[in-house]
């Protein structure tokens, strides 16, 4: 189910990553759900177990309650979430699947994976958004529209949030991370959790300036991509119990 990854022109030929979300429930059969940045409620529509969402603006467009038991929705920042709320309140055992989605800046992703990964338990799988940006103008830390033969991807931005890739490999590589090839800008996974885990946490400004002095340019985009291994989630979505026997959450 792995292949060495695209090359340039660099593109996510995979599964739609909404749609891989509406798989994984499907395959996985998570009890419990947590995402940050929720936005108008496209992600947490795929799921149908207990589920906690943190946006500081939700903009709701959709049906997200039904078939769902519970449904807990924070409008606040995840920073003041983490500071101000308990999720094992909410769901006592931990999530078994998290999307983060939230700020498009590294030191927003880091913080809210270090805060996830305390919650989680040694089983629970984190997705992350937008990290395999597909041109160095979507990498950058300020929003800018790309020209108009870009097409609709002209409207993408990533933000730095590329760098959590670097900052695993640098300071945790106990983790499992797979790159799921969805479009329009990839999803990350990551597994073998450790809630107990300070590596990150306790040496946060290190981190910071490390992974977050790195600059995205034409060699560095080819490095990224190969930093992990890429999942075909097409041939995933096809085979019998594909996303179960490679993204078990149990």
């Amino acid at each position: 189910m792995a292949d060495a990854g695209p090359g340039p022109p660099w593109m996510h030929p995979g599964v739609n990553y909404l749609d891989l979300l509406t798989l994984l429930d499907r395959q996985l059969a998570p009890r419990a759900y947590f995402e940050i940045g929720t936005n108008t409620g496209s992600s947490v529509e795929r799921f149908s177990c207990d589920a906690v969402c943190v946006d500081p603006e939700f903009v709701i467009e959709r049906n997200v309650w039904t078939p769902r038991r519970r449904s807990f929705l924070f409008q606040m920042t995840s920073d003041d979430f983490f500071r101000e709320e308990d999720l094992h309140r909410y769901l006592p055992r931990g999530p078994d699947i998290a999307f983060l989605d939230g700020m498009h800046l590294f030191e927003y992703l880091l913080r809210d994976f270090i805060n996830t990964e305390r919650l989680c338990h040694p089983r629970s799988l984190i997705l992350m958004h937008d990290c395999l940006p597909l041109s160095p103008r979507m990498a950058e830390r300020a929003y800018q529209a790309g020209p108009e033969d870009e097409g609709e991807l002209r409207w993408a931005w990533t933000g730095d949030v590329w760098k959590i890739l670097y900052a695993f490999k640098l300071f945790r590589p106990d983790l499992r991370v797979s790159i799921l090839d969805c479009p329009p800008t990839g999803l990350v996974a990551v597994r073998g959790l450790d809630p107990s885990s300070t590596a990150l946490s306790s040496r946060y400004e290190e981190v910071l300036a490390e992974a977050g002095s790195l600059v995205l340019d034409g060699g560095r985009m080819a490095e990224l991509w190969a930093l992990y291994p890429t999942l075909d989630t097409k041939a995933l979505a096809t085979a019998r119990h594909g996303v179960s026997a490679v993204l078990t959450c149990r």
